[in-house]
């Protein structure tokens, strides 16, 4: 997507903007994840993606949404892009499960709730056996969307690296795309304070920044070259910005999609 692509570079995937469109853009990437892992499009199998459209359309999610899942699809049409990425996943089928961990590393989703990833994995299970699928690769998709919970690197595995570093690309969004991304993301936390989401806490909004920040400084933050190139220096800028401007969730409150 465009606006979550800094330094003058540009997605691949088509531009959206508004509800519908994303939603029309999960709707092509699905049928393409049923191609690639060699799964027959049929009506019910189609039908399926409404599971993941209609979890990610829920009231509550202001960032954890189907903007979000578009946004990645872009990633992963850059990634399959040799403009952009050199290192390419050593199967096709790579691609396929790729795409099933960006439809379902979100799919349960409270804010807060340390559960949630568990869960998500879960319903991916569920699903992905629906589509049968064979047991070894649901279980690929499972540790992926687990491994979001510590954002571990991976020692040659590029599909589990590739897909982390997509998880968090938006930190190096363009401006105006992470303001908007940090005054959702307040949005979905509004049973807290400014002053505890600001707070000195372990868990705090301001902890897991200045953590970030001191990764990105050391290199350690994205696990891949290309992200760490493409992402890295606007992040820093970024999250410059919220400590010094902390979101209050008044104004994110008021701030109208």
């Amino acid at each position: 997507m465009v606006l979550l692509t800094p330094m003058g570079t540009t997605a691949t995937c088509n531009i959206a903007h508004t509800p519908n469109q994303w939603k029309e853009n999960i709707g092509r990437a699905w049928i393409n994840m049923l191609i690639l892992l060699k799964i027959p499009p049929t009506e019910e199998n189609t039908n399926l993606v409404n599971q993941v459209i209609g979890s990610h359309s829920a009231k509550h999610r202001s960032y954890h949404n189907v903007q979000r899942i578009s946004e990645l699809l872009g990633l992963y049409d850059d990634i399959r892009d040799p403009r952009y990425y050199y290192d390419k996943l050593k199967h096709t089928k790579d691609y396929g499960l790729m795409l099933a961990a960006i439809f379902f590393h979100d799919q349960v989703y409270q804010a807060g709730d340390g559960a949630n990833k568990t869960k998500s994995a879960d319903e991916a299970a569920k699903v992905l056996q629906k589509l049968g699928l064979n047991n070894d690769d649901i279980n690929r998709v499972k540790e992926i969307i687990l491994a979001t919970q510590t954002h571990q690197a991976k020692e040659d595995d590029d599909l589990h690296n590739y897909f982390l570093d997509m998880d968090r690309a938006i930190l190096g969004a363009g401006p105006r795309r992470y303001r908007e991304y940090a005054l959702h993301l307040r949005k979905e936390f509004k049973g807290i304070s400014d002053d505890t989401y600001y707070g000195d806490d372990k868990n705090s909004r301001k902890s897991y920044l200045t953590k970030a920040i001191q990764e990105l400084k050391q290199n350690k933050f994205f696990h891949t070259k290309a992200f760490k190139k493409r992402f890295t220096e606007q992040a820093i800028r970024n999250i410059n910005w919220e400590l010094e401007h902390p979101v209050k969730l008044q104004e994110a409150l008021s701030k109208r999609r």
